[in-house]
């Protein structure tokens, strides 16, 4: 009835010439049970973990049976009764597997400080360790184990992987776990750990990638070069085990979205700051206008000064950065996934103008940002749809790129793309015409 009376050790059981292993089992108090009474008992086992370490736990490949029990009459007298007249006196049953439980899995997710495309900086004197992937991994239902852990890696422009990096680390917290050494042909990492890495049942541990980056030059790695890695279709690689019977984890969950990072020595970092949205009068009292401003702020990660031209350019193409690289910043409008152009054919007017709210210095044409300084400037745009452009409709404005170059020019002459294109767009906003 749910309460333990008796135990036996394992060294209490003799094996036979048949294998079979049979002990008694003394029961520590008297069990009273009046006339026609039933008191039901059970019979369990507590396995140690290495119990069918070979088995897939499919199978009864155990078996209890009651031989006999011993009890005391009413004038004291001792008696026994056999399997003979006890049903069900002989069971089978199975070794409980938890690794291949519904509710044991190894879940994969995003770490804090897991880093979202970028231009990072990097040096030109020495190495620079740049991070491409932050992750969780979580022990679901069970303590695991593991001691291989996979991922890929894709560059771009650099003439080998080797040339852009000397070293790829596999790190838990500050603590590097595995490494491997980049070589012409490296792209499939397989990190094998130095030591077996544990997570405890429900715990969640933290990872991360990190390149150790060559130093940056020209030719074979330089400016605008990349690099992205990626992780979640190798969750299902980790070789985790339950810690519990040493079987593999079959159920794997969970994903991690990846981000290139783009490498420079020189150049220019934007973000988003805010945004805000003004309806306007149009031609008639039931139309009306919008007017957006979003602000920017970019950051010179170099040492020589930047120019950023007070020009803007709505796209003739969503999703477009370089329709025209020669503008400060490229915009354009959407209402939902299309494309509104400044030339549009029913006379709907698209209008963008760049100012300076701070920093940096202005200048006739650009405002300079110096090395390692920011400038935040404000992109206003104007959407006035035409009269036969009629209905309520959503708008929203997108940032595609903005462009740097080295004077007091009115003409870019390096386009950065504005990615994620999550992180450079506005809410939607309705205009009713």
């Amino acid at each position: 009835d749910g309460q333990k009376i008796a135990s036996v050790a394992p060294s209490s059981f003799v094996r036979d010439s048949a294998g079979v292993y049979s002990a008694s089992i003394p029961v520590a108090q008297v069990v009273r049970m009046g006339s026609a009474n039933e008191v039901t008992f059970h019979v369990g086992v507590t396995a140690v973990s290495s119990i069918d370490s070979d088995n897939d736990g499919s199978g009864e490949d155990w078996t209890v049976t009651l031989v006999q029990t011993r009890y005391t009459d009413p004038s004291g007298a001792t008696l026994f009764d056999t399997t003979a007249s006890i049903e069900n006196a002989s069971t089978g049953f199975y070794v409980s597997r938890v690794s291949t439980s519904s509710d044991v899995k190894l879940r994969m997710g995003e770490g804090s400080g897991h880093p979202r495309a970028g231009n990072v900086k990097v040096s030109t004197s020495g190495t620079t360790d740049v991070t491409l992937a932050v992750f969780t991994l979580k022990a679901e239902g069970a303590a695991m184990e593991f001691d291989t852990f996979k991922a890929t890696t894709t560059i771009s422009n650099a003439s080998t992987n080797s040339d852009m990096v000397q070293q790829f680390y596999l790190m838990r917290g500050s603590t590097k776990i595995a490494e491997i050494s980049a070589t012409s042909s490296t792209s499939y990492l397989e990190f094998a750990l130095d030591d077996t890495e544990e997570i405890g049942k429900d715990e969640t541990k933290t990872y991360s990638i990190v390149a150790k980056v060559n130093k940056i030059t020209t030719g074979t790695f330089g400016d605008g070069d990349s690099i992205s890695v990626t992780v979640a279709p190798h969750v299902f690689e980790i070789n985790a085990k339950a810690q519990s019977d040493g079987k593999s984890v079959t159920t794997r969950a969970g994903s991690l979205t990846t981000y290139t990072q783009t490498l420079y020595s020189e150049g220019i970092q934007v973000t988003k700051v805010g945004e805000s949205f003004t309806l306007l009068p149009n031609d008639t009292a039931a139309n009306v206008a919008g007017e957006f401003k979003v602000t920017l702020r970019v950051t010179n990660i170099g040492t020589n000064d930047v120019w950023i031209p007070l020009s803007s350019l709505a796209s003739t193409t969503a999703g477009a950065t370089g329709d025209n690289s020669t503008k400060g910043i490229n915009f354009y409008v959407t209402d939902g996934t299309t494309a509104t152009t400044s030339t549009v054919a029913d006379g709907t007017t698209i209008t963008g103008g760049v100012s300076l709210i701070s920093g940096g210095t202005e200048g006739t044409n650009a405002v300079k940002i110096g090395g390692g300084s920011s400038a935040d400037f404000q992109l206003t745009t104007s959407l006035n749809p035409a009269p036969a452009y009629s209905g309520t409709r959503q708008y929203r404005v997108q940032i595609g790129s903005v462009g740097h170059v080295s004077s007091d020019s009115a003409t870019a002459s390096t386009l950065v793309a504005t990615v994620p294109t999550t992180d450079f767009r506005t809410s939607f906003y309705s205009i009713q015409n």
